[in-house]
């Protein structure tokens, strides 16, 4: 678990998840509000919101929803 990581710090720490991930590891995170270069590190997703899935599949094709 890392808690208010720097923004460069968590770039690295999720750039090297991804390396693992393409060895072929399955790799699991849990991320609050990721920058932008962070977000675009993550192949697929799934989003909650008040504890419900509210959208799963590629990241490429989430789309920003404004409530």
């Amino acid at each position: 678990r890392f808690s208010k990581l720097p923004s460069a710090a968590a770039f690295h720490v999720v750039n090297r998840l991804k390396d693992l991930a393409l060895e072929g590891r399955t790799i699991i995170a849990s991320i609050h509000q990721p920058s932008s270069d962070v977000f675009e590190l993550f192949d697929y997703l799934t989003l909650l919101c008040d504890g419900k899935t509210v959208y799963f599949g590629a990241t490429s094709q989430a789309q920003e929803v404004t409530t």
